[in-house]
């Protein structure tokens, strides 16, 4: 997500006989109130298809996009309104298996990105306009992860993960060292399950995180943490049930706020798209279209104002011959006018694996997206 605003991401089978799955991009439709397109951006920096699973556009001439590169190491590649870069990236000691899960700026000189190795070793990394190096970090137990992360200044910046304990982990960076904030973890269950996917740092005083959370005998729920400048708490969000009343499996993946009073976090309820907005009093579902026959997941959000909200995500066809399970994936673009949702077209550019995982919008005619298969595209 662009630094202007302070930014920083269990298949049920659905059958069908007919795939059919565009490999170029899509017309030029507009969605109501959005005029523009969106367009594949040049070939990946690789040359292959790693996985993006981030992007934060400073502007259109300066834009980071982070993941797994083919070597399956740490990946970060630059566009400078020509061409991708990629630009070396440290990896955790000894790994062989390193990913960046998010990117966030505090301007050119100052991006921050988190992920971490198939062994559990979170990696924090910073660019200086010249290059890419390891932060470092107090020592966390066991198997950890950093899955978010969103930079508001260069003294505060703020990551998200989970522990081995599948307990909450939320960090901060003061400008000086990073350090382990207490957070909420509403599931103490024998079993306990915590969750955070991504966080966004409107103020100092005001950072939200989000993710997913389980109690003992129910499916996993959607989770949203705020930070007030003091404390860290839970604020409580819809209870998500399905057509026969049972809970059903929820959870949120990206998160963007405005203001107090407009906050949006988005992810998936049942294998179907999921949004939800914060009004400064309390969250409410709002309804977002599903592509049909189709699973839909929205991965990534970034609000603009409260009438240009964008996020993305893919929707997918679950296919099962001889107990084998094949998932083919289509590109999601949702864009929010201040009164509904809208599907917009977007490209497909690999057929079946377009799955968008982030989304960074710096104006309205300036936006840019980032997934499976070294996808990058750009709406103008």
């Amino acid at each position: 997500m662009s630094f202007q605003r302070c930014r920083g991401r269990v298949f049920v089978g659905v059958v069908v006989a007919v795939l059919t799955v565009a490999s170029q991009a899509s017309s030029p439709a507009q969605a109501v109130g959005t005029p523009g397109t969106w367009s594949t951006v040049t070939a990946n920096a690789s040359g292959a298809f790693p996985m993006l699973n981030g992007i934060d556009a400073v502007s259109k001439n300066d834009v980071w996009a982070v993941g797994q590169g083919v070597d399956y190491l740490s990946l970060a590649q630059h566009w400078d309104g020509t061409s991708w870069t990629i630009k070396p990236t440290p990896n955790v000691p000894g790994s062989f298996l390193t990913s960046l899960r998010a990117v966030s700026s505090v301007s050119s000189n100052d991006v921050w990105a988190v992920g971490d190795d198939s062994g559990g070793t979170p990696l924090i990394v910073r660019w200086n306009g010249t290059s890419w190096s390891r932060v470092a970090f107090p020592t966390l137990p066991g198997y950890s992860t950093l899955n978010g992360v969103s930079a508001r200044a260069a003294n505060d910046v703020w990551a998200v993960g989970s522990t081995n304990t599948n307990r909450t982990l939320v960090m901060h960076w003061n400008g000086l060292a990073w350090s382990v904030v207490a957070s909420p973890n509403p599931s103490t269950t024998f079993t306990p399950y915590n969750f955070l996917t991504a966080v966004h740092a409107r103020a100092a005083n005001d950072v939200w995180a989000v993710g997913t959370y389980s109690r003992k005998g129910f499916s996993p729920q959607t989770l949203t943490l705020r930070y007030d400048g003091a404390t860290w708490r839970q604020v409580v969000t819809p209870a998500l049930k399905g057509p026969t009343g049972l809970d059903v499996y929820s959870r949120l993946d990206g998160v963007s706020a405005t203001s107090t009073s407009n906050v949006w976090a988005v992810g998936t309820v049942g294998n179907q798209a999921l949004a939800m907005r914060f009004n400064g009093s309390a969250w409410s579902v709002v309804t977002t279209p599903n592509e049909s026959d189709r699973q839909n997941f929205l991965r990534g959000v970034d609000a603009l104002a409260p009438d240009d909200v964008w996020a993305v995500g893919a929707s997918q066809q679950v296919f099962y011959f001889n107990e084998n399970q094949t998932v083919y994936s289509s590109s999601l673009i949702e864009h929010f006018d201040g009164t509904k949702w809208t599907i917009v077209p977007s490209p497909n550019p690999v057929l079946n694996a377009t799955d968008i995982r982030s989304v960074s919008a710096v104006t309205t005619r300036d936006v840019w997206a980032a997934g499976a298969a070294g996808f990058t595209a750009h709406y103008a």
